[in-house]
């Protein structure tokens, strides 16, 4: 089985075995932390060749702050409530995959289907029989 745990051997040195074996150590962990935050701040770091627009990227990445989008992740990562779905057509199902509110809207949805053939509307019956016959 294939693990990142793996990643930095060589090919012939073998997985550690054991009860953890597929968890990363807190050791290990901190140094791919480490590993990773150095090539983050070499990523950013502005160098002569460098065009302005990169080097103004780079400037707004070091100012970024990451605070306000995790704290709406945090917020979107709840349960949504009934009451908080606002219906298209105010009915309660709430597993509509269709919803309209208007007849018109509803209308020109079902012109758009017609348009297209699916394979479970075409009777094929007829030609299964002529596949499972022998001498067909």
């Amino acid at each position: 089985m294939l693990s990142w745990d793996e990643f930095d051997k060589e090919e012939g040195e073998a997985a550690p075995k054991g009860a953890n074996a597929g968890h990363a150590t807190e050791a290990n962990m901190d140094r791919l932390d480490s590993a990773g935050g150095a090539a983050a701040l070499e990523a950013r770091a502005v160098t002569a060749s460098d065009s302005a627009a990169i080097a103004r990227a780079k400037a707004a990445l070091d100012a970024l702050d990451v605070a306000e989008g995790l704290a709406e992740l945090d917020g979107a990562s709840a349960r949504v409530a009934v009451d908080e779905k606002r219906m298209i057509n105010c009915r309660a199902d709430l597993n509509q995959l269709v919803p309209f509110k208007y007849d018109w809207a509803w209308q020109k949805y079902l012109d758009g289907c017609a348009n297209h053939w699916m394979p479970q509307e075409v009777n094929m019956t007829a030609d299964i029989a002529l596949w499972k016959n022998p001498e067909g």
